[in-house]
C-alpha cells in the first residue's frame, strides 16, 4: 500500500471514529436537542469506521470501476446513513450506475 493510502486509510478511520464519538456524546449529554444531529454522526460515523475496515477492498475496487462510479456510490451510501427510507430508490441508482459502468468498460475495450 502507498503511504498516500495508507493515509487516507488513517484519516478515515479518525473521522469514523471521531463523528461516532461526537455523536453519542452529543446524544448522552443533552438527548432531546440533538437527536437528529447525533444520529446523523453516529449513523456517518459508523458507516466511515466500516469504510475504513474494508479500505483494502475498495483499493481493489478501483481498479475495476471509475472514480466517479466509486464517488456516486460512496455518497449513495452516505444518503442511505442518513434518510434510511430512500434505500429503495438508492438500490435502483447504484445498480444502473454499475451498469453503466460495466457499459463503459466495454464499449472502451471495443474502441481499442
Amino acid at each position: 500500500m502507498s503511504p498516500v493510502s495508507r493515509y487516507q486509510k488513517v484519516m478515515i478511520g479518525v473521522l469514523g471514529g471521531a463523528m461516532l464519538a461526537l455523536g453519542v456524546v452529543m446524544y448522552a449529554v443533552v438527548p432531546a436537542a440533538n437527536v437528529f444531529v447525533s444520529a446523523i454522526l453516529i449513523r456517518v460515523g459508523v458507516l466511515l469506521c466500516v469504510i475504513w475496515l474494508a479500505f483494502d477492498q475498495m483499493i481493489l475496487l478501483s481498479r475495476r470501476f471509475s472514480a466517479f462510479v466509486l464517488a456516486a456510490g460512496f455518497g449513495l451510501l452516505v444518503l442511505v446513513a442518513v434518510r434510511p427510507n430512500l434505500s429503495k430508490i438508492v438500490v435502483v441508482v447504484a445498480v444502473g450506475l454499475v451498469v453503466l459502468s460495466f457499459i463503459s468498460r466495454f464499449l472502451r475495450t471495443a474502441a481499442k
